[in-house]
């Protein structure tokens, strides 16, 4: 089923200021203004496929891809085809010219969608296995394949059980996993929209009714476990081995409460985190591959201390904070250096935007703490004249810059081969407003919140 992701006008909320030091903004090269970043695959550290979903008030169906083949320095925009009945689940890259999308029918009540695949970077998506994978009853919730040749699709239940299909020739034939091979459903039971997770040959997959399902064997078996209460919905799953995984679950109808369960054996069994230490951000968890880190991002708008971005290393009991008051959607990393998250395109950090890629080396190495200590200035706010004290931990040049509230450069300077800043800087004859400082020295960057009033 279709998942709650709160898309609505307010989340096009511009903060007055971006903690952009670990995030830097990219250009999808989209046709419109406020398309959200519904999914990301990154199949390398060079590409990547983007698809998208309207963020206006009118919340209109859209079919936006994008994708880059270098690392995001540029990206190609087209459309998924042109059937705006159709609404995106996931997308799921293999290189730089194949690709697959799931996708639900939203405007029917009683379901339907498929798979649509392309070969050759998005001129052309044909739909696969009309007829013999999903039907009218069908609501695809996402499509994987671990290489070109073995693959698999999960949707809700049809005909009393789970729909769920493997394919190991690229697609060409699928095959339903037999009903005696997946766990009976509950009542009213249902997957959500790219709720999943793999690790291997190991499939986890996230239902409205506080469970997980799980195969061990690419799709083929599966076997369910319970999370929480039926009244919780399982959101998120994120995992960094076969044994050790996060899950974000969420009850309520207008208010909501979420909820953040582990496991260490692979989803047998979930334990509650509680309490959760620092700032966890409730929409959207992945992991960093090649790490135990987990990454959490939110674009939630209610206020703008639930937006932004951290970090975990201890299986989501602390959480570190990278920034806030900063829309960040959807999260993908390749490997602890590289990494993307969305935005949305048209905003005023870039001519076009869209989407922010990871920038300052392995998440983790340089604790945001302790930077932003040797970091400050004062007095703040001022009227303009400023005492910045920062300290380097080598011999580097300092690059500073002072951008406004609409994202525009209105002060930079460069100082060379230093270890130690201690200097006043008049920034008067700037209107009153808020600003941030940025520092960039060697791999590392810093960033300070001024308001001269």
């Amino acid at each position: 089923m279709k998942r709650n992701l709160l898309l609505m006008a307010a989340l096009l909320m511009i903060s007055v200021y971006s903690n952009a030091q670990y995030w830097t903004a990219q250009n999808l090269n989209l046709p419109a203004t406020s398309r959200g970043v519904r999914d990301i695959s990154v199949v390398d550290a060079n590409n990547v496929w983007v698809i998208c979903y309207d963020g206006t008030t009118a919340g209109t169906n859209v079919l936006d891809f994008s994708h880059t083949n270098d690392g995001g320095t540029t990206w190609t925009a087209g459309l998924v085809g042109s059937d705006t009945t159709y609404s995106f689940s996931n997308i799921c890259g293999l290189s730089y010219g194949e690709a697959w999308a799931c996708m639900y029918d939203q405007i029917s009540t009683t379901g339907g969608g498929g798979l649509w695949h392309t070969v050759d970077s998005g001129a052309i998506w044909d739909r696969v296995g009309l007829g013999s994978i999903f039907d009218a009853n069908s609501f695809p919730d996402f499509v994987h394949f671990k290489d070109p040749n073995h693959g698999f699709a999960f949707g809700d239940p049809n005909n009393g059980y789970f729909e769920i299909y493997t394919t190991t020739n690229g697609g060409v034939n699928w095959t339903r996993t037999p009903q005696a091979n997946t766990p009976t459903p509950l009542a009213n039971e249902f997957g959500i929209i790219n709720d999943f997770a793999v690790s291997g040959d190991t499939i986890w997959a996230g239902t409205d009714m506080g469970r997980v399902l799980r195969s061990v064997d690419y799709g083929l078996t599966w076997t369910a476990a319970t999370v929480a209460a039926t009244s919780r919905t399982v959101i998120d799953v994120a995992f960094s081995d076969h044994n050790n995984g996060l899950a974000m679950l969420v009850s309520g109808t207008t208010t909501f409460t979420y909820y953040l369960y582990k496991t260490t054996n692979g989803g047998t069994t979930w334990s509650l985190v509680a309490p959760v230490s620092g700032f966890w951000f409730k929409q959207n968890i992945t992991n960093v591959p090649g790490t135990s880190y987990f990454v959490s991002t939110s674009q939630d708008f209610t206020t703008h201390l639930t937006e932004g971005s951290s970090y975990t290393t201890n299986l989501g009991n602390t959480w570190t904070l990278l920034d806030t008051a900063v829309q960040r959607g959807e999260v993908r990393f390749w490997n602890s250096s590289t990494g993307w998250c969305g935005g949305f395109s048209g905003q005023v950090i870039s001519t076009d935007g869209g989407i922010f890629k990871w920038g300052v080396g392995p998440v983790g190495l340089n604790s945001p703490s302790m930077v932003k200590a040797e970091l400050s200035a004062y007095p703040n706010p001022s009227n303009g004249i400023v005492t910045l004290n920062f300290k380097n931990r080598g011999a580097a040049d300092v690059s500073l810059s002072l951008t406004n509230s609409l994202g525009e450069q209105v002060f930079t300077k460069t100082i060379k081969n230093t270890v130690l800043v201690n200097k006043t800087f008049d920034f008067s004859g700037l209107p009153k407003g808020i600003y941030i400082l940025n520092l960039e020295y060697g791999n590392e960057r810093s960033t300070e919140k001024l308001i001269i009033q």
